[in-house]
């Protein structure tokens, strides 16, 4: 199945798993947690399963499991960045279902959901 959250549903992909010693994953929402090392990466799903939108808060919660990152990166500076790229052209806010709230680089646009 090309959409992951489908799959899951359909009881295809479990919602959670642990695929080796290091690695697990957990499926929520419109999204996953995926882990490896102790580092999570938090994504929530666009349309037709695209991956590739973020947003600030899973940006902030990335750069929160490293001390220099964190005190680089805080929530409110992370947010400042992603309005200045949004003003800039650079990323865009397309309002895709299910995740309205995810932003996308300009360059990815072209691969938008299917009609």
């Amino acid at each position: 199945m090309r959409d992951l959250l489908a799959a899951v549903c359909a009881g295809k992909i479990p919602r959670e798993g642990v695929l080796d010693e290091h690695t697990s994953f957990r499926f929520h929402g419109v999204g996953f947690e995926f882990r490896c090392r102790g580092v999570g990466v938090e994504v929530d799903l666009g349309p037709d399963g695209r991956c590739d939108g973020f947003d600030a808060w899973r940006l902030s919660l990335f750069a929160e499991q490293s001390p220099e990152l964190a005190r680089s990166w805080p929530l409110a500076r992370v947010e400042a960045g992603l309005e200045a790229l949004l003003n800039a052209g650079v990323v865009h806010e397309p309002k895709w279902s299910p995740s309205p709230h995810l932003l996308y680089f300009v360059d990815g646009m072209k691969n938008g959901p299917a009609s």
